[in-house]
């Protein structure tokens, strides 16, 4: 009994062993996909990062069922998710350069914000796959971190790196402020964008937008930077209503910026891509 016992664990060995392999030969053969993919063996290192077959696969499920990618071809679904995994090597990269702090705390908020940008209820595990293409347990990583990674590295940028936007919307700002009743003729004069009116209440003015309860009807804010690029507030008017609160009329002037994408394109000329599996068929570049 125990020889044949002992014989059966090393056929299965064997036969895993091949199905794996098949796996890294580049062969299409799902069993052995799926066994790669429980060992959580490697598939692709950008610089310092590997990504699992676990991961490739978790791609793989969300563009086979997202209504805009999933009719395309295999080659273009693994160009989609090469791409993807390239800029995620690269971007965690550029978090350890720069140093950048990864906050639990602001992970799970942004993970919060993102499921109930789809729901304002909670999602169940299927509703979650369903909406995002990524069962619950891969949610985290293979969504919430990387876009919370991508944030950090966009605000560091805009934030830190001088560029000809920044300044375009200092000086428009230098300006708007001898005219501040002009300010939408004058601002997209200035700049050739059309300010935007909002209308919002006191209450929702947080975060980057709270310094707008301080400014006086009449006044223009201070530059706000954003991980998409700069803007600029007047403070038209303040609407007290006594029974919803105190309005505020905004108009906005936006002014973006492709500093973070090109910074992202130089650092991705410069990665190192490393295949331990045979690297999948991609489209050819058009």
């Amino acid at each position: 009994m125990k020889k044949y016992l002992i014989i059966g664990i090393i056929s299965l060995a064997l036969i895993g062993s091949v199905l794996v392999g098949s796996v890294y030969l580049g062969w299409q053969n799902s069993f052995g996909w799926s066994i790669a993919r429980m060992m959580s063996l490697p598939a692709l290192r950008i610089n310092e990062t590997t990504f699992s077959v676990a991961d490739f696969m978790a791609d793989q499920t969300s563009i086979n069922t997202t209504q805009e990618t999933k009719d395309l071809t295999l080659e273009q679904k693994n160009s989609l998710i090469i791409e993807k995994l390239k800029q995620e090597g690269v971007i965690d990269s550029l978090i350890k350069q720069f140093n950048l702090e990864i906050n639990q705390r602001d992970i799970a908020n942004l993970e919060q914000e993102l499921l109930l940008s789809a729901s304002d209820k909670p999602l169940t595990e299927n509703e979650i796959r369903e909406t995002f293409g990524y069962s619950a347990k891969n949610f985290t990583r293979r969504v919430a971190i990387p876009y919370y990674n991508r944030l950090q590295l966009q605000k560091y940028f805009i934030f830190n790196t001088p560029n000809s936007d920044k300044d375009k919307i200092i000086k428009i700002r230098e300006q708007l402020i001898q005219k501040p009743d002009d300010f939408s003729l004058e601002a997209k004069k200035l700049s050739g964008q059309e300010p935007i009116e909002h209308i919002v209440l006191a209450t929702d003015l947080q975060g980057d937008y709270k310094h707008l309860l301080a400014i006086p009807a009449g006044g223009i804010s201070g530059v706000v930077a954003n991980a998409d690029g700069y803007r600029l507030f007047r403070v038209s008017n303040i609407i007290a209503d006594d029974a919803k609160g105190t309005y505020y009329q905004l108009h906005e002037l936006f002014i973006p910026t492709t500093i973070f994408q090109e910074k992202l394109n130089e650092a991705l000329a410069l990665a190192s891509e490393h295949w331990f599996i045979k690297k999948p068929q991609v489209a050819a570049a058009e």
